[in-house]
């Protein structure tokens, strides 16, 4: 009820007593892994590695809510399973997941003043281990989707390249100081953005649960010239949920956008003839200013629905 400050008590409800509780028959949660690696040197100072890992977890704890009351109209209290107290919070068992890993590298060791390691990697992980609120707590299998914490491709670039300016010029004497010594080196990422899922603020289903998501009506996506930081996603592609009923939106079903870095050093060495080095070094972290975005807001039926508020530190 609304609280009025001259007279706070003149309403009053009585309190929920929502409990919290662990599955008393809990299974350790294990982990299974297995690799199969490819290696081979394909010129002198070359080395190409391929590496599949498969990863499979069993038992893992997940959140659940329970004591809840089917979608409908009404006080949610008065409609639970079982009205003498509010919502569980329940720890149990039933969680699990599945990735498949793929890394691709080609490796040059440093020779001839240049080293280069580059590679790619593609992962894939399905899991259902919750720990948030879920759609509809009677269909768990529901929320088995792209783990939200795993970027689905990377690529790497790490790289050393001494620049030879003072043989290319014959030069000699102070010039020759002067240009010799300088090496270019640098590491570039570059990898896509996390899955992320589209929710309805609030709890328009009255259930008590608040992990509600809309309706989709097709795929949510836009090319790279339609998205913009006002409209990351189709937002029309999503509709409200029916009254007291469930969203058939998926979970993780969108990406965020990816990030990108460029950080290179410039570096130049002078060794004197009574063997003391001086070293001059500039550093450029994400050197060409790439923009990384944050996530999209993801809250159907607001006003932010869709857009972009932040961005990673700048150069």
């Amino acid at each position: 009820p609304t609280v009025e400050l001259d007279h706070p008590f003149r309403e009053e409800s009585e309190t929920e007593l929502s409990l919290q509780g662990i599955e008393p028959r809990l299974n350790t949660p294990y982990i299974q892994y297995w690799r199969v690696s490819f290696e081979n040197a394909l010129a002198r100072n070359w080395n190409f590695e391929a590496v599949y890992t498969g990863r499979k977890g069993t038992s893992m704890t997940r959140s659940i809510p329970g004591n809840v009351p089917p979608p409908g109209p009404g006080l949610i209290q008065d409609r639970r399973p079982n009205p003498d107290y509010g919502r569980f919070t329940i720890i149990n068992d039933g969680g699990s997941f599945n990735g498949q890993y793929l890394d691709v590298a080609a490796t040059k060791r440093f020779a001839d003043g240049f080293s280069l390691r580059s590679g790619f990697g593609w992962d894939r992980v399905i899991d259902d281990a919750v720990w948030s609120d879920p759609n509809n707590p009677r269909d768990l299998r529901a929320e088995r989707a792209s783990a939200s914490w795993v970027a689905q491709r990377r690529f790497f670039l790490n790289y050393i390249f001494d620049l030879p300016l003072a043989s290319l010029l014959e030069t000699d004497g102070w010039t020759e100081m002067v240009l010799e010594g300088w090496r270019l080196s640098g590491i570039t990422e570059i990898r896509d953005g996390r899955p992320f899922t589209i929710t309805v603020p609030g709890d328009p289903n009255n259930d008590g649960v608040w992990g509600d998501r809309p309706n989709r009506i097709g795929s949510g996506l836009l090319s790279g010239s339609q998205r913009s930081i006002d409209q990351w996603f189709n937002t029309a592609d999503f509709t409200a949920p029916p009254d007291y009923g469930f969203g058939n939106s998926g979970r993780s079903i969108l990406k965020a956008p990816g990030f990108q870095a460029w950080d290179i050093s410039l570096i130049k060495q002078t060794r004197f003839n009574d063997g003391d080095l001086v070293e001059f070094r500039v550093e450029f972290f994400n050197a060409f200013n790439q923009v990384n975005f944050f996530r999209p807001n993801a809250g159907y039926g607001t006003s932010s629905f869709g857009k972009i508020f932040g961005a990673d530190r700048a150069r």
